[in-house]
């Protein structure tokens, strides 16, 4: 389940026209996988790796803007 973050970015990233919307999704697809053991106050070590990776790329990408590619 950890890795379909990754996925998610794969795909969006290779069909979206900016990255800004792939690490988004990926960061969005994250949290979302994570919520359960967040919740229930045992957390994955990947899957919060997983949501600080793609939170991060998602702000720099929205700073850089979809030129920075």
């Amino acid at each position: 389940m950890s890795l379909i973050p990754w996925v998610v970015f794969a795909v969006v990233d290779h069909a979206a026209p900016s990255p800004q919307w792939a690490a988004l999704s990926a960061a969005a697809t994250a949290v979302i996988i994570a919520w359960p053991s967040i919740a229930a106050r045992s957390p994955r070590l990947l899957d919060l790796a997983a949501i600080v990776l793609f939170v991060a790329l998602a702000i720099a990408a929205f700073l850089v803007g979809p030129d920075g590619r």
